[in-house]
């Protein structure tokens, strides 16, 4: 004889299941960025948990990072499995820089000058 319960807790599991994975594929994050580099380029690119791309930052004319150029921008996405954000100065002697993997909201300032340049984050991320 078939237990009767069975059915109807398989079916419950499985909706229970698919509700999960609908509700992380649609977590939107917003990441604000603070540009306040003097002097120089630079770009901003945002990576999904398994680092693929997933935006960029369209800096001002000639990508010009300082604050009167860019002020302070935010960026709007989906991600089901959080994010990372990577800076880039271009002529720098520096390394490109990373951040996270954070798995909510975001606010990361990009700050001194060419050589020698910082990308903290200025909100509580994780």
């Amino acid at each position: 004889m078939k237990n009767p319960v069975a059915f109807p807790f398989t079916f419950i599991c499985f909706l229970m299941t698919l509700i999960l994975v609908i509700e992380a594929q649609n977590t939107s994050y917003t990441l604000t960025i603070d540009y306040s580099l003097a002097g120089a380029y630079c770009s901003i690119s945002w990576y999904d948990g398994n680092g693929n791309e997933i935006g960029e930052d369209d800096p001002g004319e000639d990508g010009v990072c300082d604050h009167n150029s860019m002020g302070t921008k935010q960026y709007k996405f989906s991600s089901g499995n959080g994010y990372g954000v990577q800076a880039h100065v271009d002529l720098s002697t520096e390394d490109d820089k990373w951040r996270g993997p954070y798995t909510q909201d975001c606010t990361i300032r990009i700050h001194g000058s060419l050589d020698i340049w910082k990308f903290t984050p200025e909100s509580p991320c994780s």
